[in-house]
């Protein structure tokens, strides 16, 4: 039930202020989004996603050792994991375009500006693909970003590295300032 929701929304801290409480389509939209099983899944369709990379035909390092398959087979299986992957991953972006809509609220916060880039390169990465032609597949390096997306604490340990990398070089300069006089 909402109540339960709320609560639980409550007790985690999230904001909720940008949820579209008047829409029964936002409220089910929160309701399936803020679900263990729905978090869960997501998380195992990203590490899917990213695992992908390792067993793609076209540089994967994984990709001819361990495949049974003929070249081809092997091709179409991992092709058909990453699109389930990055289908997951563009559903996943739209239950939050309805339970918020794309208010100024959304639209503010950054990670949800970066959510929207990535979800489109990797899906435009994904369609790249399967054309005839080879290209680089430059979704790779993004493909682990999408967990900070669904993990509180892994987005809260990225958030803290990159608030302290500054102060790391600042450290290390002056280390090497003494060293280089000392």
């Amino acid at each position: 039930s909402m109540a339960v929701i709320y609560l639980k929304d409550a007790q985690a801290r999230r904001d909720i202020a940008g949820v579209r409480w008047e829409s029964k389509a936002a409220r089910k939209a929160y309701q399936i989004h803020k679900h263990w099983a729905y978090s869960l899944s997501m998380r195992a369709a990203i590490c899917l996603y990213a695992l992908c990379a390792l067993w793609e035909p076209d540089g994967g390092i994984g990709y001819h050792q361990t495949s049974q398959l003929s070249h081809d087979d092997a091709a179409l299986a991992v092709s058909i994991l990453e699109g389930l992957a990055v289908g997951l991953i563009v559903f996943d972006l739209y239950l939050r375009l309805t339970f918020t809509g794309l208010s100024t609220w959304f639209l503010q916060n950054t990670t949800n500006i970066c959510l929207v880039i990535f979800v489109v390169l990797s899906t435009a990465d994904f369609v790249m693909s399967l054309l005839p032609s080879h290209c680089p597949r430059f979704s790779r390096p993004l493909r682990l970003a999408f967990l900070m997306f669904h993990s509180r604490a892994i987005f809260n340990f990225f958030d803290s590295l990159m608030r302290t990398l500054p102060m790391l070089a600042d450290v290390g300069l002056i280390t090497i300032l003494i060293l280089t006089f000392f």
